[in-house]
């Protein structure tokens, strides 16, 4: 359990950067609403992703190769989906570049747990992401991981 429980809170930490949502203006979003539209779906998807392992380990604490295999096929996918809405997401008008790097640095992780799917063990490879996000306010999304 303890095993399982480590490796749940890894996946949520690198689960905080799940994020979608539109502008509410020709101008973008200001930066609270769009900190609040990211904090909502980072919540969501954390929840999402606990589900995913709640459902496929339960209680028992998985092997190495069960992670490896959850992390490949289960994981990875789904946080590329994620990484890709990220890019259709209108930033705040002054923030579009901070908003890229902190995408930019977030696809960085994820490729780097796509080449090595074992990193979700050794520590999380979205910390660089994480502390990005936290630098620009948002309250969910990257506060597991940072």
């Amino acid at each position: 359990m303890k095993k399982n429980f480590a490796f749940a809170a890894v996946l949520l930490a690198s689960l905080t950067f799940v994020a979608a949502g539109c502008g509410s203006s020709d101008d973008g979003p200001t930066k609270d609403e769009f900190i609040a539209q990211a904090d909502k779906v980072c919540e969501e998807g954390n929840q999402a992703i606990q589900a995913k392992v709640a459902e496929q380990f339960g209680d028992k604490a998985p092997s190495k190769k069960q992670i490896t295999q959850f992390v490949t096929e289960t994981y990875v996918p789904s946080f590329q989906q994620q990484v890709d809405q990220l890019r259709e997401i209108e930033a705040p008008s002054d923030d579009e570049e901070t908003w890229q790097g902190i995408v930019d640095a977030l696809q960085d992780g994820v490729d780097k747990i796509k080449d090595d799917p074992n990193q979700v063990l050794t520590g999380s490879p979205l910390q660089d992401a994480a502390k990005q996000a936290q630098d620009y306010g948002f309250k969910v999304c990257g506060a597991a991981a940072a």
